[in-house]
């Protein structure tokens, strides 16, 4: 599973348990940080992703560093971006 996301300036972003990496137009290795959630939802600049555990992790784009924005109740498994 992960996270493929296109970020301003033509990069790239994949965010896949245990790591994000951002690549630029050339697909050269722009940033790479620790990533624990599974799958992502880009926000503007920011990822938001879910760990298994239930915590909702955010990273700021291209570089990190990810950070627990807080813990979820229950179990869940999928995080979405919605424009509302």
């Amino acid at each position: 599973t992960g996270e493929v996301s296109w970020l301003a300036r033509g990069r790239l972003a994949i965010a896949q348990s245990p790591t994000a990496v951002v690549f630029d137009r050339e697909l050269q290795v722009v940033s790479r940080f620790r990533w624990p959630a599974e799958d992502a939802a880009l926000v503007g600049s920011t990822a938001f992703g879910v760990h298994r555990n239930g915590r909702l992790v955010s990273a700021k784009l291209p570089s990190g560093p990810t950070r627990l924005v807080r813990r979820l109740p229950g179990w869940p498994e999928v995080i979405v971006s919605a424009r509302g």
